[in-house]
C-alpha cells in the first residue's frame, strides 16, 4: 500500500481533506501526518474562520486520528478495517 504524508496545505481546505480522508478509509493509500501538521492546519482554520469553534476543529482532528491508520507514534491511533467501516465519518465539518 502506498503511503502519503498529508501536509497542512491539503488538510485545509475542507473539501480536499474530505476527499483524501475518504480515499484513505477506502484503503487506497495510507495517510500520515504529524502533530506539527495538525497544529498548522488547525491554526490556519482558526485564523480564517473565526465563526468556527475550537471544539468543532478539535472534533475534526479527533475523527481524522480515529479513522485513519497513522504511522507517527506521537499521534498514532490504529483502527481495524471493520471498525473503520462501522464508524465511517465525513471529515468536512461545516467546511472547516
Amino acid at each position: 500500500m502506498q503511503i502519503a504524508l498529508l501536509d497542512a496545505c491539503v488538510l485545509y481546505p475542507a473539501p480536499l481533506r474530505d476527499l483524501l480522508m475518504q480515499l484513505a478509509l477506502g484503503d487506497l493509500y495510507r495517510a500520515k501526518w504529524t502533530e506539527r501538521i495538525h497544529n498548522e492546519w488547525m491554526r490556519n482554520v482558526m485564523a480564517n474562520r473565526p465563526d468556527l469553534s475550537r471544539q468543532k476543529i478539535e472534533r475534526t482532528r479527533t475523527l481524522m486520528d480515529l479513522h485513519t491508520r497513522m504511522a507517527f507514534p506521537q499521534s498514532s491511533s490504529l483502527k481495524s478495517r471493520t471498525h473503520k467501516r462501522q464508524h465511517s465519518a465525513t471529515f468536512n465539518n461545516d467546511n472547516l
